[in-house]
């Protein structure tokens, strides 16, 4: 029961931090179908992230709870005294989003929070994890930030530990000790993937429809309720796909463990482990028997060198890193590089809303800026997150906001050539 307890704590943590941003985030995504509902739990976090590192590193807060609460007070006093002030006209949310966001957050983070429940150790693993508990021990108990490095006393983490540092913010507001916020946290990575994927297609699909519904279907235009009921059928479709499904190597296991397939066969699909010679006898389906197994499905392409030297590839995937219990910065990052997706989807859909939005001037061509001025800093934030959180993907994702916003822009661009 204590454990369950402390589990209700973070998750309640966790939707705070939403809850403070929460105007500031339908404010930006308002030209999505869901206005960034299903993004803001990780738009919270991100922001009131940042606010809390800025305040700590300047010294005006210090690394406790109560540093938290103001670093997320501020936040709020912005976001819900000052954001509504020139918020204009918001369209209101559907229920049926709300609802499902939420129940798809909770049972999500509960179930894997019973996943982890069933092995919370480190060490069966083993992989990078005693470095990323580290990581969160050492934020955890440094007073000031930038915190202290674990392994280099007197020194801060030179690394990209901002994913880190979300997971401890939660980990002091919520007062959960670090060995269970650990798993914790991977529960919640999860659970804000899964959110975060419905988000993303449950946009392109109600766009879909929207866009099909100016062609002339009435019905369709007005966003009725079976446009929702797609949409979200569609969104819950592409979490399962995204966070719980993976490739085919557990599938191609059970075949080789099975003794179906020719040893030409195997030796074409070449996955090491399964290349070799088939068990003989009745051909009956079994599950591999040798330890850690499913590793196996993380390195099944092999890559050869001229000289014929092979060399396993890294291919991981999102159900791979969430059941191997790793809290490495790609897997961190995972919630907020799909944010950074929706900001990329919300500046391909913008359109010229006030007469005074900025424009680039290109020679005698005045082109709409991607967002508003203060909509800009906010992207910035978010985009220039990721390079805190995973810098591998911090180019791709920039360069995606501005290939969406270069193609938005393509009318534009035509009715100047014409």
């Amino acid at each position: 029961m204590v454990e369950i307890w402390l589990a209700v704590r973070w998750y309640v943590g966790m939707q705070f931090f939403a809850l403070v941003a929460l105007p500031l985030c339908l404010r930006l995504f308002r030209r999505l179908p869901d206005r960034g509902y299903s993004l803001s739990k990780a738009f919270g976090l991100l922001v009131s992230g940042w606010v809390f590192w800025m305040l700590g590193t300047i010294g005006v807060v210090n690394n406790t709870a109560l540093g938290v609460i103001m670093a997320a007070a501020v936040v709020g006093i912005v976001c819900w005294l000052v954001t509504p002030r020139f918020a204009g006209d918001t369209p209101r949310l559907s229920w049926k989003l709300v609802l499902t966001t939420e129940l798809l957050l909770v049972l999500a983070f509960a179930f894997w929070s019973l996943v982890r429940a069933d092995m919370p150790r480190l060490d069966p693993s083993g992989g990078e994890k005693w470095m990323e508990i580290a990581f969160l021990r050492g934020i955890l108990r440094s007073e000031t930030f930038p915190p202290n490095d674990p392994w280099l006393s007197g020194y801060s983490i030179s690394y990209y530990y901002f994913g880190y540092f979300i997971v401890a913010m939660v980990t002091k507001l919520s007062a959960v000790p670090a060995s269970i916020a650990f798993n914790l946290g991977i529960a919640a990575l999860f659970a804000l993937t899964c959110t975060g994927t419905f988000g993303i297609v449950y946009n392109l699909v109600a766009i879909d429809r929207r866009g099909k519904g100016r062609q002339g279907d009435e019905r369709t235009k007005r966003a009725s309720g079976d446009v929702v009921r797609r949409a979200i059928a569609f969104g819950l479709l592409a979490a399962l796909l995204v966070a719980v499904m993976g490739n085919l190597e557990g599938f191609l296991e059970v075949l080789h463990e099975s003794g179906i397939g020719s040893p030409e066969f195997w030796a074409w699909i070449d996955i090491d482990s399964i290349d070799g010679a088939v068990a003989t006898g009745d051909v009956a389906l079994r599950a591999p028997d040798r330890w850690f197994w499913w590793w196996q499905a993380s390195r099944v392409i092999t890559d050869y060198s001229i000289t014929g030297q092979a060399q396993l590839v890294i291919d991981e995937f999102p159900s791979f890193s969430f059941i191997l219990g790793d809290m490495h910065p790609h897997v961190l990052a995972l919630p907020f590089v799909l944010l950074a997706i929706g900001l990329s989807l919300n500046v391909f859909l913008r359109t010229k809303e006030t007469p005074d939005e900025w424009v680039v001037r290109l020679s005698k061509w005045t082109l709409p800026s991607p967002l508003a001025g203060w909509e800009l800093l906010v992207c910035a934030l978010v985009l220039g997150g990721l390079g805190f959180l995973n810098t591998w993907d911090f180019p791709i994702y920039v360069a995606l906001f501005v290939g969406a916003y270069a193609v938005g822009q393509l009318p534009v661009l035509r009715s100047h050539v014409r």
